[in-house]
């Protein structure tokens, strides 16, 4: 295996979970609300691994350390994720080997958020969508935009409603283009906007490796459960600028939403 199970396995984090009521207090939900209850199934020992072999698989250390170490440090909260779909499905966490409402979690692609942002290009008529809001709309394959006055927020993900059976934790950020453009990233949870969380550490990283891409971990993760409303923001700092950046956000669900 690699270092993301090596390291997961070797804090003994891998062993089952009772069902019930769990706190989420690793994550915001909302900003100036204290932890509160989560219903959850129970986690087998089974699906405890096969968790932390997905995302070893998702996260390589190779490829690039920032993410593995990201991913790895927010396994718990991960787990209770897919504790907290299964309560919503019944289903059973086979990874992989899933079917029908066996579960699933992988990175959050834009093909799964409505098209109705000018972030998205809108180049289909149809695609896969784990929200409920805005289902029918074009969807977008790419991580990609071209920002329009520098100061003026931009969406990434506009106001949509997560569907009944997928969560997402939003992890951090990675611009692609090498040459961050974005300066500020916020959060709206619930109708509720979170601290702007400044992305300068983005060029602070390109400019003395002058990488092809750059990884921010947020300040804090950012859990959004099922049925409840997000929209994520973005300023820019130049003018008219071309950027690829990308959500660094696992995706929890069933493997028939997981599907094209």
């Amino acid at each position: 295996m690699g270092y993301v199970y090596d390291t997961i396995s070797g804090k003994g984090w891998i062993h089952p979970r009772l069902g019930g009521e769990a706190i989420i207090d690793t994550a915001i939900k909302n900003t100036g609300v204290e932890a509160s209850g989560e219903s959850v199934n129970e986690l087998t020992e089974n699906e405890a691994k096969l968790i932390a072999m997905k995302l070893d698989r998702l996260a390589p250390v190779e490829f690039n350390p920032t993410v593995s170490k990201m991913v790895t440090r927010n396994y718990e909260t991960i787990c209770t994720m897919v504790q907290r779909v299964k309560h919503e499905t019944s289903g059973v966490f086979r990874g992989m080997k899933s079917v029908g409402n066996d579960l699933d979690l992988g990175w959050l692609q834009p093909k799964m958020v409505g098209a109705n942002a000018k972030f998205f290009n809108k180049t289909a008529t149809d695609g896969l969508s784990l929200y409920a809001v805005n289902r029918a709309d074009a969807q977008s394959y790419v991580w990609e935009t071209t920002y329009g006055s520098a100061g003026t927020v931009e969406d990434i993900v506009p106001t949509q409603t997560m569907a009944e059976e997928c969560a997402a934790l939003h992890m951090g950020i990675s611009d692609t283009m090498g040459i961050p453009k974005a300066s500020i990233i916020r959060f709206t949870i619930e109708g509720q906007p979170m601290p702007d969380q400044g992305l300068q550490q983005l060029k602070q990283a390109y400019k003395p490796y002058k990488l092809s891409a750059v990884t921010l971990e947020f300040e804090y993760p950012v859990y959004v459960g099922p049925e409840t409303s997000q929209k994520i923001e973005l300023m820019p700092m130049v003018d008219t600028s071309y950027d690829a950046v990308q959500l660094d956000t696992i995706v929890v669900a069933m493997a028939k939403d997981l599907s094209f």
